[in-house]
This record gives structure tokens, sequence and C-alpha cells, in this order.
């Protein structure tokens, strides 16, 4: 019936919820040829990704799992911050883990992170940093960001003491003013609630000198 819906040209206003029936729908083991009758031109940008995390729970249903990688993967490239992204996320590591690259891990790593999921955003993050030096496909505003993102993932996991070391070797690798601020503060939070009291002050100090007029 849902899948009837959405090839009649609903209104706009049942657009977004009929797809989400179907992707619960189909992730609940419904029939994938609904999906065939469906012209995912039609929709909006967001109604066009659920409709495509559909399709990848279909080809990975199918036994074509680098099918479903290959559609996941675009979904996370292009937006890592809505619930579609989280799930593509969780349903690449519902599976037994492989060797990925660098990008692979650093999409996964930063939707989990903006998610929250701390704990399981570390294991990727940390792996694309490793990767990241010899990776074409790691611009070296995604690797900042990935240590960045890896520090901030320790620090609300409250392992000041990681955080703070991470925060203080990221600060060595970039020259910007605005970036050595931020992680200078950073770098100075954690060490505060480590516990570590002139090192913190030393470090917000050295945090305002870098970009007096900086928001952090």
């Amino acid at each position: 019936l849902v899948a009837t819906l959405l090839g009649s040209h609903p209104p706009r206003g049942l657009v977004g919820p009929a797809m989400r029936l179907l992707e619960r729908t189909i992730g609940n083991g419904g029939d994938c040829r609904l999906l065939t009758r469906l012209n995912r031109h039609r929709y909006s940008s967001r109604d066009r990704r659920r409709l495509n995390l559909a399709r990848a729970m279909c080809a990975e249903r199918g036994g074509d799992t680098e099918a479903a990688d290959g559609i996941l993967f675009q979904l996370l490239e292009e937006n890592r911050g809505d619930d579609i992204a989280l799930s593509a996320a969780q349903q690449i590591v519902a599976r037994p883990p492989v060797e990925r690259d660098a990008r692979s891990h650093l999409l996964l790593g930063f939707a989990f992170y903006e998610h929250r999921e701390f704990g399981i955003a570390i294991q990727h993050l940390a792996r694309a940093q490793v990767r990241a030096a010899s990776a074409a496909d790691v611009s070296s505003r995604d690797a900042f960001d990935c240590r960045y993102a890896l520090a901030r993932s320790h620090f609300w996991q409250e392992r000041f003491e990681v955080a703070a070391a991470a925060f203080g070797a990221l600060v060595k690798t970039t020259t910007n003013p605005t970036q050595r601020a931020q992680v200078l503060y950073q770098r100075a939070r954690s060490l505060e609630l480590d516990g570590t009291w002139s090192e913190a002050a030393d470090a917000f100090a050295l945090a305002l000198q870098q970009d007096p007029s900086g928001r952090w």
C-alpha cells in the first residue's frame, strides 16, 4: 500500500511519512520489488536518501554487499548528520569487520561522531588517522578534522588525559591561527578536567593569544 501511495503523486506532506514507513517495511523484510515502482528523481533530496537507504538494504539482502556499500557510502558522502546517515553507518558496521580504506573509516567515524556514538567513532577515526597520510582521497582538512574529532571523542568519553595529549599533538600540525586557538582551547579544557591546572591555564592563555576574538 505504501509503495502504491508513493507511486501515485501523493500530497507533499504525506511523502516523508510514507517514505519512512517504506524504509521500515523493507528493513523488516518487506518485498524489495516495491522499490521498482518508484522513480527516485521525483522526490526531495531527503526522501531520495531514504529511498536509497532502502535500496541498499535490498542489495545487501540479495547478497550484493558491494552495491550496498556503494549506496551507503554515497549517503555518508552527501550528509553525515541526519538519521539516514546514522542508519547507513550502522548497516555497514553490522556486518563482520573487513579491511577498509582511510576514506571509508573517515566517513564512518564522522557519522558516529556527529551522532555522539563516541566509542565506535573512536575505532573508525583512529583507523582513518593511521591510513590518512598515504591516502590521496583524504584532504589535509579532512585529516585535521579526523584528528580533532578523535580527540573530542576521547574528551566526551572522559578520557581527559588522552584527549589533552591528542590535542597537544594536533596543534603542532597546523599554522592556521583559528585552528590553533580552537585546538589549544580544547586542550585547556581537557587539562582542566584532568586536574592539571597550571598547564590548563597556560593553554587557555595561548588560545587567547592565537585568536583574541575567537569563539570556540
